[in-house]
């Protein structure tokens, strides 16, 4: 494992060697320090530091490391800022040539948006309503940290241990084939999956070990790539927690969770130079149906992170996860409206199925004596799946029904590399960040084969195994033209290489391999007319990759359909308390795929365009209450299809989320949220429409001394609403034609769940 570091520090040194004389700035007065929180000294990244009087501010690295270089002698005052943390001023004396060298330690403290500056790169300004949400908004599932991304709306509609149907910017996104999900640099996202492509499952994270999100729209991030259409969210784990802590929660329909999350005993010396915990995590519900889920989740986590000198951070990540589940599936409307089952009943009861995912990380930071943050993780992923499902009935098959088995065995084997440098070109402040990735993923046991009441029947609809490789480098450079005005321009390339064996009978003729490689270029221009409003442009492309299975038979035709984006936003301060953005946009695919798992297909739909506008506001009205609203538009048509029969199915047109957070000093702590999803057409010709809905949550906390109670209640009003909904043909048992229309899975009723945790 070392000689594989050594080599990727070797492979980046013979890199800089070309690119550091172009860099290179003789005689200069640099400032170089490290931000950590006060108590424990975990390094703390993403923190701002500016010197007062002049445009010049940075922000730290994974290590917390920071720098300022091309300065003249004399003294500099510095802030530094994170939210949620004390704001430190310092004096630094600068002399050449020796760096001013300094640390900064910085307590928590409440959060103020009087203290948000909107300054620095439109990605971090972007980044601060994340943070804020993430502070403010009560995160007690996996699905609650989907939930937490503005606009993101999903659905659940195949029993609780499934992944869950994504939407955003206009897309129904499925299980994630537009938008790129990873944890701690891992991907969530399964490419040539068995229920459909970009499959995204992050049941196996505990939330309570999330430390922060980075969260972009669209497909200007070039360290995204496949399926960084719509956008990606980032999600990172804490690095060390500040107390041991236990936690139970018990709520309607039989619902049971347990967690524990406890600190390595690290003593003397050696707790300052490393940290580590262990979390685990135990659910079990029966859900609102009249058909028990039994769904139950088993969740273990432990990370390390360990300086090993003053230069180099190790961490090491490990998880395990396994769920099983039963599931009503998605009804159809007529089969409620006849009596024949209730809103929350079961055509067939057996649908459901287990999962399970290993994980396991390693990953060095180093910071270099030339002022490079250099990076490099290796990680390997190992998989199962299987699910059981049935939605059309007797459509097919009047005896056995339709029902279907979906299975796969993955591992996945990756590398990641990035390094940062922040120097200047002549007088211009100039960033340069460059990556290398590489993943591999092996899927065995890749199948669809008819069953009945979870009994194989002995008929396989597809059988094979996928070798799939995504080798992907990528440059930025982000320069300072003037004070105000930032251009970054980046480009990004992908290679995929597909190899799939099919294990039926086919025609010797097939191809077993195939190809493709995707230029991704990208450019943000940001100008910032003040420390309270900025104003940006991106452009660029990116791709989703289509499965291995498809791709290979088609000789390579449409693996990486293309994706044109552009954004025009806002971010400002309205006073001292609200903080407000706003984005119109624009996003084009050459080619939008309809993953149709149970089925084994995919159908093409030809060119789409999206355009839309997303606003988000941010305020603090008092000392204790925080109010927070996301508006979201999207108009998505099919460019090859007729006027009227051009709708893109499911695509929501609005959707808005919104609530009021307050937090007291005595320990209190409520909040009462919103969200809205307006109709929106079921099929091209919007002949069918999926029902709109208004669901309000309630969620209320005391902190006493060592001990927090909680209460949330879900479906605060109880009103019926429809989580997933699906224009689907299907037959019931004894009909005599089959029909088409709306089948939904039911939205959770009134609920509520207690909690109480002890911190030690």
């Amino acid at each position: 494992m070392a000689n594989f570091f050594l080599h990727c520090r070797r492979f980046w040194s013979v890199c800089l060697s070309v690119l550091l004389p172009l860099l290179a700035v003789a005689h200069e007065g640099k400032i170089s320090g490290t931000v950590a929180t006060r108590g424990n000294q975990t390094p703390l990244p993403n923190a701002l530091i500016s010197i007062l009087g002049s445009n010049r501010l940075t922000v730290t690295d994974a290590l917390g490391n920071f720098s300022f270089s091309g300065l003249q002698e004399g003294s500099y005052r510095l802030t530094v800022y994170r939210l949620g943390y004390s704001t430190d001023t310092l004096s630094v004396q600068v002399t050449e040539p020796e760096p001013a060298k300094v640390v900064v330690l910085l307590h928590t403290a409440g959060l103020e948006l009087a203290e948000v500056a909107v300054t620095g790169s439109s990605q971090r300004n972007l980044a601060l309503v994340n943070e804020v949400d993430f502070q403010l908004r009560p995160v007690r599932t996996s699905q609650d940290l989907l939930r937490i991304v503005p606009g993101l709306f999903i659905a659940q509609h195949a029993g609780g241990g499934k992944a869950e149907q994504i939407f955003l910017r206009g897309f129904d996104i499925d299980h994630g084939t537009d938008i790129a999900i990873s944890v701690d640099g891992l991907p969530v996202n399964m490419v040539s999956h068995a229920h459909g492509q970009g499959y995204s499952d992050l049941h196996w994270v505990i939330p309570e070990t999330v430390e922060s999100f980075n969260f972009g729209k669209g497909p200007y991030n070039p360290e995204q790539g496949d399926f960084s259409t719509a956008g990606f969210v980032a999600f990172k784990t804490k690095d060390a927690v500040a107390q041991n802590m236990v936690k139970a929660e018990v709520g309607n329909f039989n619902t049971y969770r347990g967690v524990g999350i406890f600190r390595f005993p690290f003593k003397g010396e050696a707790r300052h130079k490393q940290t580590g915990y262990l979390a685990g995590e135990y659910f079990r519900s029966n859900g609102p149906f009249e058909v028990s889920q039994d769904f139950k989740r088993y969740n273990l986590f432990g990370k390390y992170t360990a300086f090993l000198n003053a230069s180099n951070l190790l961490t090491l990540t490990g998880s395990f996860f396994a769920s099983n589940w039963y599931a009503s599936g998605q009804v159809p409307q007529r089969a409620v409206d006849q009596g024949i089952i209730s809103r929350f009943g079961a055509i067939d009861p057996t649908e459901g199925g287990n999962t399970g995912r290993i994980n396991g990380s390693i990953q060095l930071a180093t910071q270099l004596a030339n002022g490079i943050s250099l990076k490099n993780q290796l990680y390997y992923v190992k998989s199962r799946f299987d699910l059981y499902s049935n939605f059309t009935y007797f459509l097919e098959d009047s005896v056995n029904g339709d029902g279907i088995y979906q299975h796969e065995n993955r591992d996945i084997f990756g590398y990641n590399s990035s390094l940062t440098k922040e120097s200047h070109l002549g007088s211009k402040d100039l960033t340069v960040r460059a990556g290398l990735g590489l993943r591999y993923d092996d899927i065995k046991n890749l199948g669809l084969e008819k069953q009945r009441q979870r009994t194989l029947l002995g008929e396989s609809l597809a059988q094979g195994r996928v070798g799939q490789l995504n080798a992907a480098a990528w440059i930025s450079g982000t320069l300072a033209l003037t004070k105000k005005l930032q251009v970054m321009g980046a480009l990004r390339y992908d290679a995929f290489h597909f190899d799939y064996q099919n294990d039926l009978p086919h025609p010797d003729s097939d191809p077993t391999t195939a190809t493709a490689g995707r230029i991704s270029p990208k450019l943000t221009v940001s100008y910032a007319a003040s420390r309270k409003v900025q104003v940006y442009f991106n452009a660029g492309m990116g791709f989703h990759s289509n499965d291995a299975r498809v791709a290979v038979p088609q000789n390579g035709r449409e693996i990486l359909p293309k994706a044109y984006g552009a954004d025009l936003g806002t971010t400002f301060k309205l006073g001292r308390r609200i903080l407000l953005q706003g984005a119109v946009w624009a996003l084009h695919l050459d080619q939008e795929f309809v993953y149709v798992g149970d089925a084994g297909i995919v159908e093409p739909g030809g060119k789409t365009l999206r355009l839309g506008g997303d606003f988000s506001a941010r305020a603090q009205l008092t000392r204790w209450l925080y109010a927070d609203l996301d508006l979201n538009y999207s108009h998505g048509r099919l460019l090859s299809a007729p006027e009227g029969q051009n709708n893109i199915p499911l695509a929501p047109n609005f959707t808005s989320i919104g609530g009021l957070s307050a937090q007291a000093k005595n320990g209190l702590k409520g909040a009462i949220r919103y969200r809205y999803i307006a109709d929106r057409p079921a099929n091209e010709d919007n002949s069918v429409v999926a029902k709109g809905y208004f669901v309000n949550d309630l969620s209320m906390g005391y902190t006493y001394k060592q001990l927090d109670f909680g209460v949330t209640i879900e479906n605060l009003f109880n009103i019926d609403w429809n989580e997933a909904q699906f224009d689907t043909q299907s037959r019931l048992k004894g009909e005599a034609m089959p029909i088409s229309e709306l089948h939904f899975t039911p939205g959770t009723p009134f609920s509520i769940r207690g909690s109480v945790a002890v911190r030690f």
